[in-house]
C-alpha cells in the first residue's frame, strides 16, 4: 500500500531513498493533500509496489537476519 508519512528522521529518508511514499510536514493541510494525491490509482501502486520491494529487501525478518549474522563475526 502507498504509505503517507510525517516527516521525522529516519522516515524521511527511507521512503524518499525507496520511493516508497509520500513525506509530508505535520500539518493537517499537507497529510490531507497528500492522501488526495493518492487518490490516482497509478500513482498509489507505483508507490506501493515500491514500498513493497523496501519492505521485502530492507526490513523484513529475512533480511534483518542476513544483515545481523555477519556482526556476530564466525
Amino acid at each position: 500500500r502507498a504509505v503517507v508519512a510525517v516527516e521525522m528522521p529516519g522516515v524521511s529518508e527511507l521512503l524518499h531513498d525507496a520511493g516508497a511514499g509520500v513525506v509530508v510536514p505535520g500539518d493537517p493541510a499537507a497529510i490531507a493533500q497528500a492522501v488526495l494525491e493518492l487518490l490516482d490509482p497509478a500513482r498509489a501502486d507505483q508507490l506501493g509496489a515500491a514500498g513493497r520491494r523496501l519492505a521485502e529487501q530492507r526490513l523484513s525478518w529475512h533480511s534483518v537476519i542476513r544483515q545481523t549474522l555477519p556482526l556476530f563475526g564466525d
